[in-house]
């Protein structure tokens, strides 16, 4: 499905004919930002890391890449991209960041996992 900014949108549906479907700017803006983040999670890395975050609701970035056995790099990568859309957050203590999942997306992240 093609999102428009358009007042009228126009969708053709298969078999159906024609179907008009009005979208705001502000929706349209809204599912993209969704799309975004289901786009972020969507790496088995990322939701082996979500999955942690929810049985230990806070962890360093070390003792993420050493329980996954992947490299330091890897690990910041797949984090930054998850803190970028707002799934993530850190706090810092001390010398380390401790990484946690939003409250929101871990019970979002629930859902979809059952």
């Amino acid at each position: 499905m093609k999102l428009c900014a358009n007042r009228d949108c126009v969708f053709f549906v298969e078999n159906l004919g024609m179907e008009t479907l009005t979208i705001s700017e502000q929706s349209i803006q809204k599912l993209e930002k969704v799309a975004g983040r289901l786009r972020a999670i969507a790496h088995p890395v990322r939701l082996a890391i979500i999955e942690m975050l929810t049985k230990n609701p806070k962890m360093s970035v070390t003792e993420i890449y050493l329980h996954l056995d992947i490299e330091q790099a890897a690990a910041s990568h797949h984090l930054n991209i998850m803190k970028n859309k707002g799934i993530l957050d850190a706090k810092r203590d001390g010398k380390k960041d401790l990484l946690f999942a939003q409250k929101y997306h871990t019970c979002r992240y629930y859902w979809l996992h059952r």
